[in-house]
């Protein structure tokens, strides 16, 4: 598993792989780990993994799956 996709230039502008994002939103969704042990794991933020989150469908705010459209 890629943590990083190729297409980024820069590497302050971290473009990470659809495959990385799906695999810790799915972590953290199945109660293997809390926010916090995803955060110093794999040293990414809060504010990036609920971002995740909602980009697979998951609405952390009232914790119900949302249906995509």
């Amino acid at each position: 598993m890629e943590r990083y996709s190729k297409e980024s230039s820069s590497k302050w502008q971290s473009k990470y792989s659809e495959e990385f994002k799906r695999f810790v939103g799915n972590e953290f969704l199945t109660g293997t780990s809390t926010r916090r042990e995803i955060k110093h794991k794999y040293n990414i933020g809060n504010s990036r993994l609920i971002y995740w989150l909602r980009d697979i469908g998951y609405d952390y705010s009232t914790h119900n799956i949302v249906p995509l459209p």
